[in-house]
């Protein structure tokens, strides 16, 4: 299952390296640079180019996991999120960092979808409801996460800026799970799972935004 993850989360960096008309070259041959050494874990770094996003782990599991994040031009790190609580898919655009919060919105709420303007400090909510949300990601404008109901999975978007309603992106095809939306300008990409007696169906899915057409491209 881990193999199969990770094989899907390279192919979904590919695939949006493709849209972006961006030529994959063979990495350097030099070690990676530390940026940072802060205390404890850090997971899942993001950047939108001039700040870099990540969930840290210096309070221990016990406190929940914090979103950090530190400008790339003078090193300087800052916490994002604040208090104890579940968190994951951090992500960031345009200096707003966005993430998934459990029990945010409220207290019966499952996973939510938070967000913060960086420049002015506001947190606002941008998906609250009783069902889990989650899986986020940030392109401009518009964040897209998954909604996972009892009638099946949804790639939901809303537009940030104008604060409308959320939008269904797609719906999951029949028995098919949703995971790991990624933007590339107004085009998303994600994965869809399956359980099969042979083991697990994985395809890749395409579209761009308020076009309802759907590609699978794996």
């Amino acid at each position: 299952m881990g193999e199969r993850f990770w094989r899907l989360g390279g192919a979904l960096v590919l695939v949006c390296a493709m849209i972006a008309g961006v030529r994959v070259a063979p990495a350097a041959a030099e070690g990676p640079t530390q940026i940072w050494a802060p205390p404890g874990d850090q997971y899942v770094p993001r950047t939108d180019g001039e700040t870099i996003v990540w969930l840290d782990g210096r309070d221990g599991y016990a406190g929940g996991y914090k979103v950090y994040g530190a400008r790339m031009d003078d090193g300087q790190e800052f916490e994002i999120s604040s208090g104890s609580a579940r968190r994951s898919y951090p992500d960031i655009a345009d200096n707003v960092a966005i993430w998934m919060e459990n029990n945010y919105a409220c207290d019966t709420c499952s996973g939510d979808i938070v967000g913060k303007r960086l420049a002015t400090g506001e947190t606002f909510v941008i998906a609250g409801t009783e069902l889990d949300e989650s899986r986020s990601a940030i392109s401009g404008t518009h964040v897209v996460w998954i909604e996972r109901g009892v009638s099946g999975d949804r790639l939901l978007g809303r537009d940030i800026e104008t604060m409308a309603e959320p939008f269904i992106v797609a719906n999951a095809a029949e028995g098919m799970r949703m995971d790991l939306p990624r933007f590339q300008g107004d085009k998303v990409i994600w994965g869809e799972s399956r359980r099969t007696t042979a083991g697990s169906d994985y395809t890749l899915q395409l579209t761009t935004l308020f076009s309802g057409e759907i590609q699978t491209i794996d």
